[in-house]
């Protein structure tokens, strides 16, 4: 079985690094990701507050969650709300000086807990992931300074999952497919054959039965794959595109390239070479092995 090609290999390590990211703030911050996320943004905004829809727009949330988090980290006495002069209706969120000390001390949980993965990654490669940093710095309504003064180390994973969540908002509003499904799609494209669900889950590194959930509905309501079962084994089921799902997934694929590269600002050529060149571990075999734990027999 072929292995997934760079564009496979760009979401699926842009997931997983974000996952292990989760993991470290769950596990050695009191914040949840949403609320770490949130008084990150303050921190870095040009403005002393910014309205809860903005941050919702930002972050890629809904309004509501990020209204019940800041209702949360309120509590804590960790951000303020108050009235936007500009706008009486809406509610702007400051970052309090208890809230940046508390965010400081994750922002190092954060750095030590990911620190080994930058080391197995190697200075050059973890040198042209932190350059992706300067697109926060380059943005109206953040402090460049306060961007730039931040731990490359805690700023990347922020922009790492801001990227992550807005192309997931991306696929879901063009074209209501969610993250897993688009993975699927692109992946099956990309190794030409039909594949078993036990593989895909394997390369995606996602739970056999989300990949079958999936399956079935990309079956039948998109109808743009076929399922089969497997003649040698009829517990074990095949998934393949049909003509319909080889040009979505082609389509989606372009569209994907081209609007990375508007948010990147680089050519397709500089996107190839830059972004898909030097994707995270999920395309190299033995920092794979060495970060996460598993052993590909794809590789």
């Amino acid at each position: 079985m072929a292995a997934p090609t760079p564009i496979s290999n760009l979401i699926t390590g842009t997931v997983m690094f974000n996952r292990m990211i989760q993991e470290i703030i769950a596990g050695q911050t009191p914040f949840t990701l949403t609320q770490y996320r949130i008084l990150f943004y303050l921190q870095i905004c040009a403005d002393d507050a910014r309205r809860i829809r903005d941050i919702a727009h930002v972050l890629s949330l809904s309004t509501s969650t990020v209204s019940d988090a800041a209702s949360e980290l309120e509590q804590a006495q960790l951000v303020c709300k108050f009235e936007m002069p500009s706008d009486l209706k809406a509610v702007g969120l400051q970052i309090t000086g208890e809230g940046l000390e508390q965010l400081t001390a994750a922002q190092e949980a954060v750095v030590q807990g990911s620190q080994f993965y930058w080391d197995i990654l190697g200075e050059e490669t973890q040198e042209s992931f932190f350059t992706a940093i300067q697109l926060l710095a380059d943005i109206r309504q953040l402090d460049a300074e306060k961007v730039l003064g931040i731990p490359r180390g805690a700023a990347y994973p922020f922009v790492s999952r801001t990227h992550l969540a807005r192309y997931t908002s991306w696929f879901k509003s063009t074209y209501n497919l969610s993250l897993v499904d688009v993975r699927i799609l692109f992946l099956l494209l990309e190794t030409g054959a039909p594949m078993r669900i036990s593989d895909i889950s394997h390369l995606l590194n996602e739970p056999a039965s989300t990949v079958s959930s999936a399956t079935r509905s990309l079956y039948r309501v998109r109808k743009v794959v076929e399922r089969e079962r497997k003649p040698s084994n009829k517990r074990e089921t095949i998934i393949s595109l049909n003509d319909s799902g080889r040009a979505l997934a082609q389509e989606i694929m372009d569209r994907f390239v081209s609007w990375c590269c508007h948010e990147l600002h680089q050519t397709r050529e500089e996107f190839e070479r830059e972004t898909l060149g030097r994707t995270h571990a999920r395309a190299i075999p033995t920092a794979q092995d060495r970060i996460f734990g598993e052993k590909l027999e794809s590789w």
